[in-house]
């Protein structure tokens, strides 16, 4: 089969072997169900063999693995142990390993940091170049991130125009309407919680305000902690020290306590969490729910009667917009954002934050930083299980008191 394929007006002739005889890698936008056993290294290993090289030289493809992947050191854990970033970056890297003729990249550089976003760019621009019949396939909101990086050097151009500027002029204004009231929403004194497969604290003192109607933006590395820190403040993790305030109220850390003290939580995997919180709000319902749900669908351009059901049948950004809906309906004061950019365009949770900033506190963790200072009024760093807070303004020692 031959033919042309174009990217943004530039096309590339393309040749490819009838389907049925190539190989087609697949790097799902849920990495997930994307590994095969409950190790790392034995994931890379199952890869280098399915290939049916011989011993020694699957050996050396693990052992190359190990030396030049920034997952290299973490080959002894559960894939589902990693952050959600590391499990893109794994789930990329093993796409590669099965050396496909050609790659469909669901979700584009989803979860990635900027500096895991390069070395991704490396790895796919070597592959798509050592042979001229190979064809990359990517989507999603951040797709541009890594087809720019891929073709810069060789002065294609792709058509994508200033990205970052065009969409953050969805996002003007926000920060000034989320300038923060007097009175503090959220409060976290000397937090340390969430433990890793060695038995390690991932959080480690912690300590920052979030005011009344205020956006805080969280940024920070991949596997640095930025989920654990969300996964404490909803009580879906134990504190092992310290203490965190919801309006100045101890928040009960046992379960998922959704809509019952005013927080609520968008997680990075929706397979795993959206069922149970969309479960969890549906069943506190009153009257009016039914016009309050089609009100916020409505803001969330989102076709939805509510159901479980309906739920599973939506594809991952529809997921996302009902799990934000189904807990609009109960108007909480705390909003939790964990990684939004992966599956909400920017129209949509450009609105979305304009209609809740009214009445709650947004923290919203994103490695996305051109719009975490677009809109964010505080903004923090974790790396290393540490937390900081970005800029030398007046108020920089707050998140370390």
């Amino acid at each position: 089969m031959t033919g042309v394929i174009s990217l943004g007006g530039v096309s590339f002739p393309l040749s490819v072997r009838p389907l049925q005889s190539c190989r087609i890698g697949y790097v799902p936008q849920e990495s997930v169900g994307a590994f095969l056993t409950t190790k790392v290294l034995d994931d890379v290993l199952a890869v280098a063999f399915a290939l049916r090289r011989p011993p020694s030289e699957a050996l050396h493809v693990v052992r190359a693995w190990v030396e030049s992947s920034p997952l290299g050191e973490l080959g002894s854990r559960s894939p589902l142990s990693l952050s959600g970033g590391e499990r893109r970056l794994l789930s990329i890297e093993l796409a590669l390993l099965a050396e496909p003729d050609h790659l469909v990249l669901d979700g584009g550089a989803n979860a990635l940091s900027a500096d895991r976003c390069l070395y991704v760019a490396g790895l796919l621009e070597t592959w798509l170049f050592s042979n001229p019949g190979r064809c990359l396939i990517v989507t999603g909101q951040d797709a541009h991130t890594i087809i720019r990086s891929n073709f810069k050097r060789y002065n294609v151009d792709l058509g994508v125009g200033d990205v970052t500027s065009a969409r953050n002029l969805n996002y003007s204004g926000l920060s000034a309407a989320a300038a923060g009231k007097n009175g503090v929403t959220l409060e976290l004194c000397n937090v340390s919680g969430g433990k890793g497969e060695n038995g390690d604290v991932i959080i480690r003192n912690a300590s920052f305000r979030v005011k009344k109607e205020e956006i805080c933006g969280i940024s920070g590395p991949n596997g640095a902690g930025k989920t654990t820190l969300l996964r404490l403040i909803t009580g879906l993790y134990d504190l092992r020290r310290g203490s965190i305030l919801f309006e100045a109220k101890s928040i009960f850390h046992s379960a998922w306590p959704g809509e019952k003290n005013g927080i609520a939580y968008l997680p990075q995997e929706m397979d795993l969490a959206g069922p149970s919180i969309i479960t969890s709000s549906a069943g506190a319902g009153g009257s009016g729910i039914i016009s309050t749900l089609e009100y916020w669908c409505k803001i969330l351009s989102l076709n939805w009667d509510g159901s479980i059901e309906a739920f599973w049948s939506m594809s991952s950004g529809e997921r996302a917009k009902a799990c934000l809906a189904a807990q609009a309906i109960h108007t909480p004061r705390l909003w939790l954002l964990d990684e939004p950019t992966l599956r909400l365009t920017t129209s949509v949770l450009s609105e979305f934050l304009r209609v809740v900033i009214a009445e709650s506190s947004i923290v919203v963790v994103s490695h996305d930083t051109d719009m975490l200072n677009a809109i964010s009024t505080l903004r923090l760093h974790v790396e290393d299980g540490q937390v900081t807070r970005v800029g030398d303004g007046p108020e920089s020692s707050s998140a370390n008191m």
